[in-house]
């Protein structure tokens, strides 16, 4: 996955990952990305709950990577409107996410994620 350039403020501002909503992952993910970095750019994970700064999108400004969790279900089309014009790759949970118009559904299993996506009209290549 690439963004373009004008997505980041710095040639090595950090990808943020947000997590929307109850969050699966716990201290996991801020593990596996802590220390890691694609060229100079490192990972910061956030945890972001609904709200007014959310919908005017002053919290998501930075994000690369948003997941929604099911907990956000009642407003995931309201999430995915804010942000589909926006260089945020939007991962969910809920059952018809991709066919919503976010790019990555997770299936969770017992011990497993399985990745299903859909690639909607607005992902261009740069």
């Amino acid at each position: 996955m690439e963004w373009p350039s004008a997505a980041f403020a710095q040639p090595d501002s950090p990808i943020v990952i947000g997590v929307l909503g109850t969050d699966p992952f716990g201290s996991v993910l801020d593990r596996l990305v802590q220390d890691k970095k694609i060229g100079q750019r490192g990972f910061v994970v956030r945890r972001y709950k609904w709200g007014k700064d959310l919908k005017d999108l002053k919290d998501l400004r930075d994000c690369k990577i948003l997941f929604v969790s099911a907990s956000e279900k009642a407003h995931a089309d309201e999430i995915i409107q804010l942000v589909k014009w926006l260089p945020i790759l939007t991962v969910g949970e809920t059952p018809g996410f991709a066919e919503r118009g976010g790019v990555i559904r997770l299936r969770w299993r017992t011990t497993e994620c399985a990745l299903r996506s859909m690639w909607t009209p607005r992902i261009r290549q740069t």
